[in-house]
């Protein structure tokens, strides 16, 4: 049986980061990687929805910055609105000079200070620093023409894009671009003149789906098991979380051979790697009145990488219930990481709820180095960890439906 699960959950990687259009939300790709994984639980025997939402799908095909004489390399903001204009462009490197910049109808500069990280999504709800609120704020108020942003290497941020876009938003509409510190030079060394810039690009409206499954259970409460089905354009998505799902699927396998006294909820959430979240912000939403009936979280997003341990962490776990992570005990298996607050599970921990987050031991290398990249291929990945891990999930939870959280 387990060489046959093996045998399945590798397919189930190789299908998924096989999509040819990408799982990247609101893609063709991405809407059959959700029908696959329903229909996968829909054949165990689970109780499957497929709970759609409102999005945004968005192409490119690159982008021509001209200053002066001077072509500049560039790159397109994800996201971002078309354009075709030549103007006047102005700089600014700081929150202060950009307050202070006319920029209606110009294309403006931003570099320095202005653009050392990543710039949250005006509306993602879970995190946006009040200074990226100003300078957003700004920009909207300013109503530029269009955005160069000079960005370096932000090793925080996955891939450790070099550059990195400054803005990742749909709900922005001022096109916008990046480039490389040293390319941006080509501008900031000329005397302020005329910019000229074009953006190939197109933003359609589609739809998505989150997938909700229940094996349902006697106690009136539900352990949810977690992971993110999207990644992002342009990667297989291996680690990055094709590997999440494959898991959670082999332990959906294992847990519909027996009777649960918890409800087993399997979710496979679309959106954690969308500017938005749509799925999680759905689930949330489907769950207002209900978060009081989860007793535990299991998120799993990285996790199988060869040649190097899964590890895990607990956030809100009680202490009465620390014999629950038995199954994990195996330290050549298994190690204990830190508490790691970015992830799904964060959902829950958010409301209260105690929660198992699973991942690679190697967790900074593959945000750092992996994940968002066109090396994030299934070739990474150990079916035979998949294998083990969902084995020691299903004990925890066959423990759970005994022991409870230690109450």
């Amino acid at each position: 049986m387990e060489h046959m699960l093996q045998e399945q959950l590798i397919r189930d990687v190789k299908t998924l980061c096989g999509l040819p259009e990408g799982r990247q939300v609101g893609s063709a790709g991405n809407r059959k990687a959700t029908a696959y994984a329903a229909g996968r639980l829909r054949d165990m025997g689970y109780g499957v929805q497929e709970k759609s939402f409102g999005c945004l799908d968005w192409e490119e095909s690159g982008c021509r910055i001209r200053a002066g004489k001077e072509d500049v390399a560039g790159f397109v903001s994800p996201w971002s609105l078309p354009c075709a204009l030549t103007a006047p462009w102005v700089c600014a490197g700081t929150i202060e000079e950009l307050e202070e910049t006319d920029m209606e109808g110009r294309i403006v500069v931003l570099h320095g200070q202005l653009c050392q990280e990543q710039l949250m999504p005006k509306n993602f709800v879970f995190y946006n620093p009040e200074h990226h609120r100003r300078i957003i704020g700004r920009l909207e108020a300013g109503r530029p023409a269009a955005i160069v942003a000079i960005t370096g290497k932000n090793p925080e941020l996955a891939g450790a894009l070099y550059p990195f876009p400054l803005i990742e938003d749909g709900d922005v509409d001022i096109p916008s671009v990046y480039v490389k510190d040293t390319e941006g030079e080509k501008i900031l060394g000329q005397a302020p003149g005329l910019l000229t810039l074009e953006i190939r690009s197109r933003r359609r409206k589609a739809t998505g789906a989150n997938v909700v499954a229940r094996l349902e259970g006697s106690s009136g409460r539900r352990v949810v098991l977690t992971a993110h089905i999207d990644a992002k354009k342009d990667t297989p998505g291996a680690l990055d979380n094709a590997a999440g799902v494959a898991t959670l699927l082999g332990l959906a396998e294992r847990t519909v051979r027996r009777p649960v006294r918890h409800t087993v909820e399997v979710v496979f959430l679309n959106g954690e790697d969308d500017y938005a979240q749509p799925g999680q912000m759905l689930y949330l939403e489907d769950n207002a009145d209900a978060m009081d009936d989860i007793l535990l979280n299991i998120n799993v997003d990285g996790a199988g990488c060869r040649g190097v341990r899964d590890g895990y962490c607990t956030i809100g776990w009680p202490e009465k219930g620390s014999g629950l992570l038995e199954p994990l005990s195996d330290r050549t298996a298994f190690a204990v990481m830190d508490p790691w607050m970015q992830g799904d599970h964060m959902l829950f921990v958010m409301a209260g709820i105690p929660a198992l987050a699973v991942t690679s031991e190697n967790l900074d290398e593959v945000m750092g180095e992996i994940a968002h990249t066109p090396q994030d291929t299934p070739d990474r990945i150990s079916p035979e960890k998949l294998v083990r891990l969902s084995a020691a999930l299903d004990r925890l939870l066959l423990a759970l439906d005994e022991q409870g959280m230690g109450e």
